[in-house]
């Protein structure tokens, strides 16, 4: 009997198609094309002399022996990444890779950077800013700050707020345009941000209130440039409480109608299960926790 293992570009193509169970997010997970994977898993499943997956059409699932043998990959390669993640983080430069929606980045953490900088000078941050789920088996980020419900499989998740929305504009918009109630803002200009799930419409839904078809809509991808379009007057913008007390404190904006939504879900800090221990990841919590701002968990 042949005792060579398998090469490892064909258990680590293996590895990543069943954990997608797609040749094609496998290709893209890692810089191949769809042929490329499927050409690895067949050269295994010609090496170990079994089918490793069931194909129909563009779908696959596991055989048997795929399901067996996918659970002892998964395992090996599993233990391979976060024992070189030990490796480096004992060994060579720390690095604490933080994902944080741009909000947060620039109105919370920036500006207090240097605090926490100055209590850890030798760990190096990376710090990405994005407002899309990243993927944690990709190995590319430490920890993350995540909207949701908190359910994220085999990722530890801390809540940091509850979070509410509520109307706000700036003092002369809400003056020039007398509004004071619910019913004040049809007719207005309503700015949108667009990864502000239900928005508008959740607002006035859940309110009963029957908005109609505002005479002009704007939208941000960027929830700063919907604040600021907010504060010169341009309209009307849903605030996202707490994380936004600080605008209002300075009265950049204000709240001219005292209702407000609870939203389902809350901001939290999520890193993963063979993580929890790492010091450097909890010292990050520790002190984001202590910046947020009030109202918080």
């Amino acid at each position: 009997m042949n005792k060579r293992l398998p090469s490892f570009h064909l258990l680590l193509a293996f590895e990543t198609s069943g954990r997608h169970l797609s040749f094609k997010q496998a290709a893209e997970e890692l810089s191949l094309t769809p042929p490329a994977i499927t050409y690895r898993i067949k050269e295994l499943e010609k090496y170990l002399g079994v089918a490793l997956f069931k194909r129909s059409g563009k779908q696959i699932e596991f055989t048997s022996a795929g399901q067996s043998y996918y659970l002892i990959v998964h395992k090996v390669i599993s233990d391979l990444k976060n024992g070189t993640n030990r490796v480096l983080n004992d060994y060579s430069v720390r690095r604490l890779r933080i994902n944080v929606l741009p909000f947060m980045a620039s109105e919370l953490i920036i500006p207090q950077l240097e605090n926490f900088r100055q209590e850890h000078p030798d760990l190096h941050l990376q710090i990405d800013t994005d407002s899309e789920v990243v993927d944690f088996h990709l190995g590319n980020v430490d920890v993350a700050i995540r909207f949701g419900d908190g359910n994220w499989p085999d990722l530890i998740a801390h809540k940091l707020m509850n979070v509410e929305i509520s109307p706000v504009c700036s003092p002369r918009f809400a003056a020039q345009n007398k509004i004071s109630k619910a019913a004040d803002i049809r007719g207005k200009t309503l700015i949108n941000f667009d990864n502000n799930q239900g928005g508008w419409e959740l607002w006035c839904k859940q309110l009963g209130l029957q908005l109609g078809t505002p005479p002009q809509q704007i939208h941000f991808n960027n929830y700063v440039y919907a604040l600021r379009a907010a504060e010169q007057s341009s309209g009307l913008a849903l605030g996202i409480f707490p994380l936004i007390n600080l605008w209002l404190d300075a009265g950049r904006l204000i709240r001219p109608i005292d209702l407000s939504l609870s939203m389902p879900k809350s901001y939290y800090l999520v890193y993963q299960e063979e993580d929890r221990g790492r010091t450097d990841i909890l010292a990050f919590k520790d002190w984001l926790i202590s910046i947020l701002p009030k109202s918080s968990i």
